[in-house]
């Protein structure tokens, strides 16, 4: 610490020689120095002076902080504290403390980098995952994210792969800035590496030669000049190597330490949102396997039974015609004409229950209107679908509230014979409430619901996983009512 005792003038009179060296250096001499307003050795703090000295006569203690001062090796920083020395009621002298502060402005640097570096991977990571929310194929959310990360690190060349299944092959699933000719031999890159290496590395990726050397060549700054840096990190997930992203920095910019750690942690993000995409795409296989499998029971129960009757029928009626017998023949061919329209009837209710599709294309609504027009309405059943208020329901909401209409009219049609089929769907704020009647045959509740028929289960399932209530009411001979009621999100 540098010390030094100034008169009411603020003229040095002692010191010692850190002070001398802090505020003056050490070429100036004692002679010179004893006596010198203190304003006129450090011109830079000449005009702070002047208030200081007017403050420390009235007895208070000043204190600036971090003044630069020129010295030998540069520009430092030094807190300065003036105290007053007091004698008999009044000010006699200052006590002048220097305080070096070049650690602590260091380290307020450092802070202020990593607190940039924070502020730039937080961005970064938003970025990430407001494109992550979007409803888009994974090809085109990964190049949507290829671009966010090449205008964070500054550059225009760069390219995400995946690896194929066997993760001996890393397939180019996104780039930018790349040549055609370059993108046809890196698209498909044989990882001659151990895949453990990708889980277990840290910071860049393990190099793949070949995409590093293809990468560097084929940048060009502009000026005719070709190579650049190349950093590569892993895209991981849960611990597992899922692939590579690679970045190529123009011709004469190095990669740092901050860029190498953003690119890291945007990696490890890119790798949840493949993840993810992988297991959203395992789920769907997995549930067109199970709609699959029960659709393929239905045929069987429904379909497959009533073509092998009508096989037996057409038998008999030959056998009866070759014999004679006209009018039993007749009998039969009625009977024939019968089982074939509830054939067809059970035919539609299958094939459109194989069209899912219109339910993204026309929201809930627009596809239970559909589904009445085509099945309901072709079966000579009066159907009616009536709205009130306003839907606007989560893509999960919509399909649950769909999949328990559909149900209960193929309930209503292979069981009640109706004559009207009425769906009522009534939103009030985020409320809905779905019901299903018909004024078909009726049933005793408890003689099915105990045996779980007539997809009661399902259909109770599905509004429980929706947060709601189901309701199953009807008698013989006065038609069944089917009611859902939930609480949704808004859309």
């Amino acid at each position: 610490m540098g010390v030094a005792w100034l008169d009411r003038e603020l003229r040095v009179q002692a010191w010692n020689e850190t002070w001398r060296e802090s505020v003056v250096g050490g070429a100036v001499g004692e002679g010179v120095l004893r006596g010198r307003r203190l304003s006129d050795l450090v011109s830079r703090i000449g005009s702070p002076l002047h208030d200081a000295r007017r403050r420390l006569l009235s007895g208070e203690a000043v204190h600036m902080e971090e003044v630069p001062f020129e010295g030998p090796d540069g520009t430092c920083f030094q807190d300065l504290h003036f105290i007053p020395l007091v004698g008999e009621g009044e000010v006699e002298g200052v006590l002048h403390l220097v305080v070096d502060v070049a650690e602590r402005m260091d380290d307020r640097a450092d802070l202020e980098r990593a607190l940039l570096s924070y502020r730039r991977e937080l961005s970064a990571l938003r970025d990430v995952m407001s494109v992550a929310a979007e409803s888009l194929e994974l090809r085109d959310i990964l190049r949507r994210l290829l671009d966010h990360v090449l205008r964070m690190m500054k550059s225009r060349v760069g390219a995400i792969h995946l690896f194929e299944e066997e993760r001996d092959v890393l397939k180019l699933v996104a780039w930018r800035g790349i040549p055609r000719d370059v993108v046809r031999q890196i698209e498909a890159v044989a990882v001659p590496i151990d895949p453990s290496a990708w889980s277990s590395a840290e910071g860049e990726a393990p190099t793949v030669p070949e995409i590093a050397r293809q990468f560097v060549a084929c940048f060009e700054d502009g000026r005719g000049r070709k190579g650049g840096s190349y950093v590569g990190v892993p895209v991981r997930a849960r611990g597992e190597g899922l692939g590579l992203i690679s970045v190529v920095g123009p011709s004469g910019r190095e990669f740092d330490e901050g860029d190498v750690v953003l690119l890291r942690s945007i990696g490890d993000q890119i790798g949840v949102v493949v993840e993810n995409a992988r297991l959203h795409r395992q789920a769907e296989q997995l549930a067109v396997v199970r709609e699959r499998e029960r659709l393929a029971r239905e045929l069987h129960d429904s379909v497959t039974q009533s073509l092998y009757s009508l096989t037996l029928l057409a038998e008999a009626s030959q056998r009866l015609l070759t014999s004679g017998d006209a009018e039993r023949a007749e009998e039969y061919t009625g009977r024939l004409g019968e089982i074939a329209q509830q054939a067809l009837k059970e035919m539609r209710l299958l094939v459109y229950q194989l069209r899912p599709l219109v339910l993204k294309r026309e929201g809930l609504v627009g596809a239970l209107q559909q589904r009445l027009d085509a099945v309901e309405k072709r079966a000579g059943v009066d159907a009616r679908l009536l709205v009130e208020g306003t839907l606007e329901l989560p893509a999960a909401a919509e399909e649950g509230l769909y999949r328990i209409a559909q149900e209960a009219l193929n309930n209503a049609l292979k069981h009640a014979a109706p004559g009207t089929v009425t769906l009522w769907i009534r939103a009030m704020g985020s409320r809905v409430v779905l019901e299903v009647e018909d004024d078909g045959r009726g049933f005793v509740p408890g003689a099915v619901e105990d045996s779980g028929g007539m997809g009661l289960t399902s259909m109770r399932e599905r509004a429980e996983r929706l947060g709601g209530s189901f309701a199953l009411i009807s008698a013989p001979g006065r038609g069944t009512r089917v009611r859902v009621d939930v609480e949704v999100e808004d859309g």
